[in-house]
C-alpha cells in the first residue's frame, strides 16, 4: 500500500479521516473524468475501495507462539447467508439523516453510490461496502475538550440515531482523542474516534478495516459528525450450525497457510512491506475468538484472532493482527 503523507490542508484530522478524504477526492475526480472524457475502454466495475481488504499476497509466514493458551470455548456456530446491515433501506435513511438530496447524487456509471454536498461526501461501494461519510470542513474551535465519563453514552446515542440498527452495538475499543492528527488527552482534544461492533454469541464481529471493527465514527467536540465508516457489518439469522473448534495443535498446522493479515491503522506505512516481502515472522502474544464474514461461502464463521508483532523480512516489527478460521465448516 502506498504511504500517504498528510498535507497542511488536511492534517487537522485523524489518519482514518485523512485516508477516507483522499480516496473520496480520488473517486470524485475519477467520476468527473469519466463523465466528461470520451473513452473507448469499458467502465471499471468498481470504484476504489476506501478500506482495504486483506492482502491477496501470501508471503511465507513463520509463527513464534509466545502463548499456547486458547480461549476456553470448544465449539461455536456458523451462520449462512447473514443479513448485510447496509441494505437499500438503511442507505436511504442514512442519506436523509446526513441531509443529502437527489440533487447531490453523482452518476458513477457503476453500481456504486456517491453523494457530494459541499464539504460532505458519502460513498458506498456496492454490493458489500465499505460505506464512508466524510465532512472535510473546518473543525470546531477547541473549547474544553471532552468529558470522558459521558463519551460512551453520547457517542452511542449519536450512532444509534444515525444508523437505527436492530442488533445491539458494543463499544469495541478505547476511544482515541486527537488534536489535528496527533493523539492527545481527552481534555484538550479536538475530535474523538470510536470503534463499534456487534456481538455474535458473545464474540465480537471483526472486519478487514484499518481498525479491525465494522464501524468507526469520528466526532468533534460539539458532537458534530466528522466521519463514519461501515465495512462488513453482517447480522446473523437463524439458529446457526454448531461447529467444533480447532485445538492448538490443529491451529499450529493451519495458521502458516491460512492466516490472513488485517490492515492496521497504526502501521499503514508498512503495509507495502508485507505485500512485497517473501517472509514474515509473527510473534503471537494473544489468541482470542471473534467472528468474521467469509465472502466465498457467504457465511459468518468463528476465527482465531492472533495479535502480536510481525516483521517483514528485513524490516522492523510492528503491532499487527492475523485471523485464522477456527473451524473447518
Amino acid at each position: 500500500m502506498q504511504q500517504f503523507r498528510p498535507t497542511p490542508q488536511i492534517n487537522r484530522y485523524p489518519k482514518v479521516v485523512i485516508f477516507a478524504s483522499l480516496f473520496t477526492a480520488a473517486i470524485v475526480v475519477g467520476v468527473l473524468f469519466r463523465l466528461f472524457t470520451p473513452s473507448t475502454s469499458p467502465v471499471p466495475e468498481n470504484l476504489p475501495v476506501l478500506i482495504p481488504t486483506p492482502s491477496a499476497v501470501h508471503p511465507k509466514l513463520t509463527l513464534n507462539w509466545k502463548t499456547t493458551e486458547l480461549p476456553p470455548t470448544k465449539q461455536s456456530k456458523t451462520y449462512s447467508h447473514p443479513t448485510n446491515a447496509v441494505s437499500q433501506g438503511f442507505i436511504d435513511r442514512l442519506v436523509s439523516q446526513l441531509h443529502f438530496t437527489p440533487q447531490h447524487k453523482i452518476d458513477t456509471k457503476t453500481t456504486d453510490i456517491l453523494y457530494v454536498n459541499g464539504s460532505k461526501s458519502l460513498t458506498i461501494n456496492q454490493p458489500s461496502g465499505p460505506l464512508t461519510f466524510v465532512d472535510s470542513s473546518s473543525l470546531s474551535p477547541i473549547k474544553t475538550g471532552f468529558r470522558q465519563a459521558d463519551m460512551d453514552r453520547l457517542v452511542m446515542d449519536k450512532l444509534q440515531t444515525l444508523l437505527d440498527i436492530s442488533a445491539p452495538l458494543k463499544v469495541a475499543s478505547t476511544p482515541r482523542y486527537y488534536t489535528g492528527d496527533q493523539s492527545v488527552a481527552a481534555e484538550i482534544a479536538q475530535s474523538v474516534q470510536y470503534d463499534f461492533t456487534v456481538e455474535i454469541d458473545g464474540l465480537p464481529l471483526i472486519s478487514p478495516s484499518f481498525t479491525n471493527y465494522p464501524i468507526t465514527i469520528t466526532l468533534d467536540n460539539n458532537l458534530n459528525l466528522i466521519s463514519l465508516s461501515i465495512h462488513g457489518l453482517f447480522i446473523p439469522e437463524g439458529t446457526g450450525e454448531v461447529s467444533k473448534l480447532f485445538d492448538f495443535s490443529q491451529l499450529q498446522t493451519i495458521a502458516p497457510v491460512a492466516a490472513q493479515k488485517l490492515p492496521s491503522l497504526h502501521s499503514t506505512g508498512t503495509e507495502s512491506q508485507f505485500e512485497s516481502t517473501s517472509d514474515v515472522l509473527l510473534n503471537v502474544d494473544d489468541i482470542s475468538l471473534a467472528y468474521i464474514y467469509s465472502e466465498s461461502s457467504q457465511t459468518l464463521i468463528p476465527a482465531f484472532l492472533l495479535t502480536g508483532t510481525a516483521a517483514p523480512y528485513g524490516f522492523r516489527a510492528v503491532d499487527t493482527s492475523y485471523v485464522v478460521p477456527a473451524t473447518s465448516n
